[in-house]
């Protein structure tokens, strides 16, 4: 017999998403054999009817849709799709700002030549995470004359918490 509990699955991005299992016909049963002379407390009106009502929590995935679309983002890096890449994380942006969209974003900017835009994004990503070291090394080398940038010992981010 089951109840109203929920179960982990992990979406495609191997995050844990939630969603409920919810047997109506379970509850509608026991209220069935209760019999309509017999119903049940009021207290157990108001469980049953929160459970069917709520849920178990948010039905949405657990993953919003900005940290979605940012993981699309990262996957089409992967496989040098910088257009759609950048198309995804423009969305991401303006679901919900987040520092790594905006970071990810300059990122592409500074390939294509966009300093300026890369600049942008910078900042916008340094107003949202100020201590982060990876965003202030990025910013620091778009700071650089171009043949100077990403040498030697700063040609890759810093190691922080990794």
């Amino acid at each position: 017999m089951e109840s109203n509990v929920c179960k982990a699955r992990l979406n495609g991005y191997g995050a844990r998403v939630i969603a409920p299992t919810f047997k109506l016909p379970l509850l509608l049963g026991n209220w069935m054999k209760i019999g309509p002379n017999k119903a049940p407390s009021r207290s157990l009106t108001v469980v049953v009817m929160l459970c069917a009502t709520a849920g178990c929590g948010d039905k949405r995935d657990s993953v919003p849709k900005a940290s979605t679309l940012y993981l699309q983002a990262m996957e089409h890096i992967g496989a040098g799709e910088a257009d759609k890449a950048l198309e995804a994380l423009n969305q991401s942006i303006e679901v919900e700002p987040q520092m790594w969209a905006y970071r990810e974003r300059a990122k592409i900017h500074e390939k294509r030549g966009e300093d300026k835009a890369a600049m942008e994004d910078v900042e916008a990503a340094i107003k949202l995470a100020p201590d982060d070291a990876e965003t202030l090394w990025l910013k620091g080398e778009l700071a650089k004359p171009k043949g100077e940038r990403f040498q030697g010992k700063f040609a890759t981010p810093p190691v922080v918490n990794r």
